[in-house]
C-alpha cells in the first residue's frame, strides 16, 4: 500500500477485520433460524 513499515496496513486490517465481523453478526442467515433465549432464569437458594 505504500507504506514505510506494515504498522499503517495492519491497522486497516485490523478495522476490515472488525468490520466484517460486526456486518457477519448482524447480517448471519443463522441468526433468522436460531430462537433467542428470552427467558431469564431464577436462582434457587
Amino acid at each position: 500500500m505504500g507504506h514505510a513499515t506494515l504498522d499503517m496496513t495492519k491497522r486497516y486490517v485490523a478495522l476490515t477485520q472488525g468490520d466484517l465481523k460486526s456486518q457477519h453478526d448482524n447480517t448471519s442467515p443463522l441468526n433468522k433460524l436460531v430462537i433467542p433465549k428470552s427467558r431469564q432464569r431464577k436462582i434457587k437458594k
